[in-house]
């Protein structure tokens, strides 16, 4: 059984749900059959051995919080992820990234395609025109190949093997996307978690402010008005709460969803803190995946221009007949298969350039999107920091001493009601707004350590 703070509502619904047909199943078909069966035999042989009686009830006084306390355990574990081990499972079990990682199997399975030389023909035939010594017309029996330019198959297989190169890339990018989405998942959770506990703190002083007001409504010391005020304030904040379990349970949905975990997680309950920024920021997987279909467009272009090139053919025969004094007649030629239309592979071609042109159009525009990503985030990333610093330096011992000195004014009368109520919507609004700047900070550090662009 979990004793962690917020366990209640960290757990997906699914654990709810079949950890309670579990546990009822547990207890009905096991336990409770067990029990019933123990205590009747007593029944039966409690007229003959009172003494052995006394001992058997004591025996089942401990017997059954035992049995309850194991059925419940067994079936309320969660397995609790760091963040490495949740980007080692979602990476393991993603069926969106394994379908990346069957397609640059596909690409190498594809590059043997490279030599397609064509099917051999064969024939046999009788040649009027080819007399034999015999003077007897020839039966004839040949084998022929025709085969591309040796050069096509070059850079065929260079273009498949750029293909390859193409599919490792796009892996990488899906692969580094979907570390993002974890690592902004992993942190939601944790920021959920401490604005959780901060609204169970503030949840506790309005409670006690209620019960405080009550009382003293009671012995006439405040008016009616003022009690009403106390009550609609610890409803809003029991509202806001229930708002914030709500939101933990959807963050807890959205990494489950990138993990896709075989048993239930749950993140370490922990102080949010900022997210390092890595500031050696190289080797950007979108920037890559674009230089590399660059190349694969090129390497297509290569093929195009070598297909202007002549086909070869070779061709092996054998002549002879049925009649006296027949020979065999070995022969063989070689030939080429030159063009005289063009148009077609003039298209090809010219249609090719475009694709070249259009992969250095969008690798350009990558670049200028991914600059222009970059300076964004980094001037989003220095206003939550001056937010951050300010609550560190000054607001959070402002926010404690609000709290302090209200609630002690309050008590001996100095300040009324609405004074002390502003003063605690000030205190908490500073700690909750913080943790807001602290949760956007470490979102924008997170984008900017895997800066993609969609």
């Amino acid at each position: 059984i979990s004793t962690s703070a917020g366990a209640e509502v960290q757990r997906p619904l699914a654990t709810v749900v079949i950890g309670g047909l579990a546990t009822s199943t547990f207890l009905t078909m096991i336990v409770l059959p067990l029990l019933y069966g123990y205590f009747m035999n007593d029944e039966r042989r409690g007229r003959k051995n009172r003494s052995r009686k006394r001992n058997v009830t004591k025996a089942k006084f401990w017997l059954v919080p035992v049995l309850m306390t194991v059925s419940v355990a067994a079936f309320s574990q969660s397995s609790e992820l760091s963040l490495e081990e949740a980007i080692a499972t979602g990476i393991a079990n993603n069926r969106q990234l394994k379908t990346f990682e069957l397609q640059v199997q596909r690409s190498k399975a594809f590059v043997p395609t490279a030599l397609n030389i064509g099917k051999t023909g064969v024939y046999y035939g009788r040649d009027a025109n080819n007399i034999a010594e015999n003077n007897h017309p020839l039966y004839v029996v040949g084998v022929s190949q025709e085969i591309n330019f040796p050069t096509v198959y070059a850079a065929q297989y260079k273009a498949n093997r750029a293909g390859v190169s193409v599919s490792q890339a796009a892996y990488e990018l899906e692969r580094q996307r979907l570390s993002k989405n974890i690592t902004q998942a992993y942190y939601q959770v944790i920021y959920l978690q401490n604005k959780q506990q901060q609204y169970r703190f503030i949840a506790d002083i309005y409670r006690k402010f209620s019960r405080s007001a009550d009382a003293q409504y009671k012995q006439g010391e405040i008016a009616y008005l003022e009690k009403l005020n106390a009550t609609a304030k610890q409803q809003q904040v029991d509202i806001q709460q229930k708002q914030i379990d709500a939101d933990l349970q959807i963050a807890y949905r959205q990494l489950s969803l990138f993990l896709q975990p075989k048993e239930d997680i749950r993140v370490p309950l922990q102080e949010l803190e900022p997210v390092l920024l890595n500031k050696d920021i190289q080797n950007n997987a979108g920037l890559k995946l674009a230089n590399e279909q660059l190349s694969y467009e090129r390497a297509l272009l290569d093929v195009e221009r070598n297909l202007w090139l002549p086909d070869i053919s070779v061709e092996v025969f054998n002549g002879t007949n049925r009649f006296a004094n027949a020979k065999s007649y070995w022969g063989w030629q070689v030939g080429i298969s030159v063009p005289l239309f063009f148009g077609e592979q003039k298209a090809r071609v010219a249609s090719q350039k475009h694709s070249v042109m259009m992969a250095g159009y969008s690798r350009q525009q990558y670049e200028v999107r991914y600059n222009s990503t970059y300076e964004q985030l980094r001037n989003e990333l220095e206003k939550y920091r001056q937010n951050i610093d300010y609550y560190q330096t000054s607001g959070k011992q402002i926010s404690d001493e609000l709290i302090k000195f209200a609630t002690s004014s309050y008590e001996i009368g100095e300040i009324d009601f609405f004074r002390y109520i502003q003063s605690l919507e000030n205190a908490t609004q500073l700690r909750l707004d913080y943790l807001d700047n602290l949760a956007k900070y470490n979102q924008t550090v997170i984008a900017l350590n895997y800066l993609i662009v969609e």
